[in-house]
């Protein structure tokens, strides 16, 4: 077990970490948090470029990070880390955003929300992928991306009290549940949170009454 350190505050989150063991988080520094890449054995600050705070969630293999930056009123916009330079997304679709994940080829995930609304995206080069809604669910949360650009996640109703999984792939955004054989047994699926190489999907749903951890592995 290791300790990271901090970057000079009291306290550190890490949240991701690559094939290489270079990890990503956030910690205090002062009285705000800044994003921290950790790699060949020290926390480097990634900055905040004009704002007051940030924190990095995820990293790919090609040392390319994604994460949130916040202003002194509390507005976030995400972040594209590469090559040594942090860049500042603006907000994809909505009026606040975080990236929240990246595969190894760079093309990331997250979400934007704006009054009451709660909207996904891909992105990849400076093109921006809305993500879209399901009839009855309006607010997509993107959690999850392979390397092939699938993307998991829920969506939920105007409310936020009826969450479903879901499913990004082929340019279309379909419930989770939709994929499950009629014999399966499960009564619904709430959110799903990773996806691998091979389509394999992990969440949780309801099965028998009760909440239970699920792994799809998709057919032949």
């Amino acid at each position: 077990m290791q300790d990271l350190g901090t970057l000079g505050g009291v306290s550190s989150w890490g949240y991701a970490i690559n094939e290489s063991g270079q990890v990503v988080g956030y910690s205090t520094l002062g009285s705000v948090f800044h994003a921290f890449l950790y790699s060949d054995g020290a926390m480097h600050d990634l900055g905040a470029l004009d704002y007051l705070q940030s924190a990095a969630f995820d990293i790919n293999d090609h040392t390319q990070a994604v994460g949130t930056l916040m202003d002194e009123s509390g507005n976030a916009s995400a972040f594209f880390y590469d090559d040594g330079r942090l860049i500042d997304l603006g907000s994809p679709l909505l009026s606040g955003s975080q990236t929240w994940v990246i595969n190894n080829s760079g093309l990331a995930a997250g979400h934007s929300w704006g009054g009451n609304e709660y909207r996904s995206y891909l992105y990849a080069d400076g093109t921006v992928i809305d993500l879209g809604t399901l009839d009855g669910f309006v607010r997509t949360f993107a959690f999850g991306i392979n390397d092939a650009g699938q993307v998991v996640g829920s969506v939920t109703d105007l409310s936020g009290t009826l969450s479903r999984a879901c499913l990004y792939t082929g340019g279309q955004l379909q419930h989770l549940g939709d994929l499950l054989s009629p014999e399966h047994g499960w009564e619904y699926l709430v959110a799903a949170y990773s996806i691998n190489g091979s389509g394999q999907i992990v969440g949780y749903g309801r099965i028998n009454g009760e909440y239970r951890a699920f792994l799809m592995t998709p057919g032949p």
